[in-house]
């Protein structure tokens, strides 16, 4: 009776595991992104792609952002890996700014937190 019920009824109940998986997994996607968009901003970030020549070949390219340094806005210097707030702002055609960094949560612009990696002569780099 089972080896009956599991050749004949296994493959159908697979298929629908499949695609209540399937589905489920894009209610989520697609809820993960509303929420983002309810929540906060999306901008575009200015990158730099490099392809880099090695002994072993690839289709990998080198992703630099841009716009990760910024001034300090505090009289305290940061520590290295401190997280801080950093402003940033929007240009008119979407692309993403950074406008300071200071160690307090601004509250007059939208901001990010990032960790700091390096700092001196009042520029802090995240």
């Amino acid at each position: 009776m089972i080896k009956w019920f599991r050749h004949k009824y296994f493959p159908w109940i697979m298929l629908l595991v499949v695609t209540a998986t399937s589905f489920l997994s894009m209610v989520f996607l697609q809820q993960r992104y509303t929420t983002m968009l309810q929540a906060g901003a999306e901008y575009q970030m200015p990158v730099h792609l490099e392809r880099t020549v090695d002994w072993i070949p690839s289709d990998y390219l080198v992703v630099k952002f841009l716009g990760t340094r910024t001034t300090w806005g505090d009289t305290v210097p940061p520590e290295l890996g401190q997280l801080i707030y950093v402003s940033i702002g929007m240009q008119p055609n979407g692309m993403l700014y950074v406008k300071s960094a200071s160690a307090h949560k601004p509250h007059d612009s939208e901001y990010m937190i990032a960790e700091v990696v390096r700092f001196g002569e009042g520029v802090v780099d995240f």
